[in-house]
């Protein structure tokens, strides 16, 4: 196959020729395949699934299990509360004041804050995250 010609040549007893239409590739292709005694199949989805299925059925066994996992026993929970607003550690210019003037407090110094996740044990108020779970 020639990108540069966006053409199609088959090779054989020495000679390159240079093919037109889809009917001739597909004729070449089958008298190749006569030559060679290899019959071309088309096997179809369920011929394909019987001959491989201890293939298929190890496949199906994966998928179940890390189904089950991962997505059959976990729970979203969901928790709200109403929290204070604090300022802490605001890198510089990233409120813009006045000259001289420190950001103390915002409006509202309150919100309700809804949280969601996998169920489990809540952690301690004050307590470090688990290992891979994130955290500063």
């Amino acid at each position: 196959m020639s990108e540069e010609w966006g053409s199609v040549c088959v090779a054989r007893a020495g000679r390159l020729a240079e093919l037109g239409a889809p009917a001739e590739i597909a004729g070449v292709v089958g008298e190749f395949a006569s030559a060679s005694g290899v019959a071309p199949t088309h096997p179809g989805a369920w011929r394909m699934m019987r001959r491989e299925r201890r293939d298929l059925l190890l496949a199906i066994a994966i998928s179940l299990a890390l189904w089950a996992a991962v997505v059959s026993g976990s729970e979203v929970t969901e928790t709200a509360a109403r929290v204070r607003v604090v300022v802490q550690d605001l890198p510089p210019g990233y409120v813009k004041h006045p000259p001289g003037v420190n950001v103390l407090a915002v409006e509202p110094d309150r919100i309700d804050l809804s949280v969601g996740g996998p169920a489990g044990p809540a952690p301690r108020p004050g307590a470090s995250p688990p290992p891979g779970r994130g955290g500063t």
